[in-house]
């Protein structure tokens, strides 16, 4: 039967067709498979990519900074050598001479030469910390060095040494004397009632002399 024959010639191509479009299918869906794969192990690696810049850039600011604080602090080693020196001149000036006409030069031009010092350091940041009597006690700046008691607690009562500030760090504080609440008295207990023990009566012999 000549039909027949015909109709199984063109089944044939329908049939190849079908496995090559599943063929085809299946391939798609791996290629998904590894595109997905790819894409996931590419945003991995950016990632850390972007991670270790990050890293790197924070590192890099970080290292700036302290290049920056060791350059803006560079001065403070030499001011704490410097500081016990203008600390003793200062306490020198508090008990100068005035009588003395042979000292009076020698002392002015001592105290040009600490003016002269401190318009220097005041140029590299450096200032000094000066707590007038009165005050308000500021532990950021001041150490108490002693303490008195006053009316007003938490005052400077008087200035010992003046402190020293680089820029915005504090190098050495202001030693000053504190008041302090006055404490109250202790209540005085009073004295137990003594028992009456009655009246003593004192008998004074005489003796006569016979004549």
């Amino acid at each position: 039967k000549p039909e027949e024959g015909q109709a199984a010639v063109k089944d044939e191509p329908k049939s190849n067709v079908v496995d090559e479009l599943e063929l085809e299918r299946q391939t798609n869906g791996k290629l998904k498979e590894l595109l997905k794969a790819a894409e996931s192990e590419r945003d991995s690696w950016m990632n850390k990519y972007y991670g270790s810049l990050a890293d790197v850039q924070n590192l890099r600011k970080e290292i700036e900074r302290d290049n920056q604080v060791v350059l803006k602090y560079a001065g403070e080693p030499f001011l704490k050598e410097l500081i016990p020196f203008m600390q003793s001149l200062d306490q020198a000036f508090r008990f100068e001479p005035t009588s003395d006409p042979k000292s009076t030069a020698w002392i002015k031009g001592i105290h040009l030469s600490y003016k002269q010092l401190l318009a220097a350091l005041s140029k590299q940041g450096v200032s000094m910390i000066e707590p007038k009597v009165g005050d308000k006690f500021d532990p950021s700046v001041m150490e108490a060095f002693e303490t008195v008691e006053a009316d007003k607690p938490d005052l400077v009562h008087s200035v010992w040494m003046k402190g020293f500030k680089l820029k915005d760090r504090l190098v050495q504080p202001a030693a000053v004397v504190v008041t302090v609440e006055r404490r109250q008295p202790a209540p005085v207990k009073p004295e137990a009632p003594k028992k009456d023990e009655g009246e003593k009566i004192e008998v004074v012999e005489t003796k006569e002399e016979n004549k």
